[in-house]
């Protein structure tokens, strides 16, 4: 009896050997020796968490589908290089139907897309520089996707979301680019920490009831515009700097049916601003150096917020100011409390009349943000 108790004993404390999972894969490619990067695709194609790790310049548009956090990066920050055809057409690296694939350390060049996301989630693209492209990073049906660290130059569009998709950038440096980021059909934007200069239209492009948020970025240098919003857009802006003294004859921006709300932590702004057809705008705190016209049943409302010359009205447009704001404006309808006796105009509730107008103005703003992201 005694005996069996002690090898049930012993058999419980002798230690079980337990087979580990197994390891992902990480697969190597040298495209100068003559390895095939798609073939090292193929492979990994479905296998959750494998990396592929590339070396030598890479030639030629390269699919990745149906992946899982799937880590494509270069053996050196910028040693590889994934470059299009000699013809330059199609997308260089082209992601679909996939989930959590990042793209890091890569030098991508050339073709009608750098790195392409479509219907796809969570990819991203980091210490990355890419140039050369129609897109140089696109999202089109796909959320949650990020850029970050990343040099993006000398492209048509340098980053854009297109069809519901969203996507934040973070610490990069947007350059030359014909516009620096966009959004379209129903995407979001987030921009932060970021430089966009030297864009020979715009930096910001938002259309076709898209929005976004710029916070802690420099806008500066561009030709046409800094911002351009169209078909019901919305743009928040947080402590971020938009035009500099040596580009002040560059549009701030031009708002047709859109928002644009410059809120607190203030910003500077250097250039003029235009709102047309039933838009909005909303200034906290923050300091216009250059003029403002509020036209075609267009609103805004200054808080806090200091100008350099002064708001003119064309059809239908007026502006409101709060207790802080003193403002001289020309044609405006009612111009409430914007003039020297603000404080009074203001305490005696003469704004009560401009509440239906700015409620209006805002649901055409909020509704531009699909996935309720937007605004603070």
């Amino acid at each position: 009896m005694l005996l069996s108790v002690l090898l049930a004993a012993s058999a419980v404390l002798v230690p079980q050997v337990s087979k580990s999972a197994p390891q992902p894969p990480v697969l190597e490619v040298n495209c100068d020796s003559g390895q095939a990067l798609d073939a090292a695709f193929r492979k990994v194609q479905g296998v959750p968490g494998a990396t592929v790790v590339i070396r030598g310049t890479c030639i030629g548009n390269f699919f990745v589908e149906g992946a899982r956090d799937l880590e494509i990066r270069s053996h050196a920050p910028g040693a590889a290089i994934l470059e299009a055809s000699p013809d330059r057409m199609g997308t260089v690296l082209d992601v679909r139907d996939s989930r959590g694939v990042r793209v890091s350390g890569l030098t991508i060049r050339n073709g009608s897309a750098g790195v392409a996301f479509r219907y796809s989630s969570k990819g991203a693209v980091a210490g990355c520089d890419i140039s050369g492209t129609t897109w140089g990073v696109l999202y089109y049906e796909s959320d949650f996707g990020d850029v970050r660290d990343s040099s993006i130059h000398d492209n048509l569009i340098g980053v854009d979301a297109d069809g519901h998709s969203s996507v934040d950038v973070y610490g990069c440096t947007i350059l030359r680019n014909l516009a620096g980021v966009g959004a379209i059909r129903g995407s979001w934007i987030d921009v932060g920490n970021t430089e966009i200069a030297g864009s020979g239209g715009m930096a910001v492009l938002l259309s076709g009831s898209a929005g976004g948020q710029l916070s802690r970025c420099a806008l500066h240098d561009n030709t046409y515009l800094h911002v351009f919003a169209a078909d019901g857009c919305r743009l928040d802006v947080y402590n971020s700097r938009i035009g500099s003294t040596s580009d002040a004859t560059t549009g701030v921006a031009d708002l047709r049916e859109s928002s644009f709300r410059v809120l607190l932590p203030p910003s500077e702004l250097y250039g003029s601003i235009e709102l047309e057809k039933n838009s909005y705008l909303e200034l906290q705190g923050s300091t216009l150096h250059g003029g403002m016209r509020v036209d075609t049943f267009s609103k805004a409302f200054l808080s806090g917020a200091s100008f350099d010359a002064p708001v003119t009205c064309g059809t239908g447009g007026d502006v409101a100011c709060d207790h802080d704001t003193t403002v001289p404006t020309s044609g405006c309808a009612s111009a409430t409390a914007c003039g020297a006796s603000a404080a009074a105009s203001y305490d005696n509730g003469s704004r009560a009349r401009f509440e239906d107008a700015i409620r209006r103005a805002r649901e055409i703003a909020l509704a531009a943000d699909p996935r309720g992201r937007g605004g603070r």
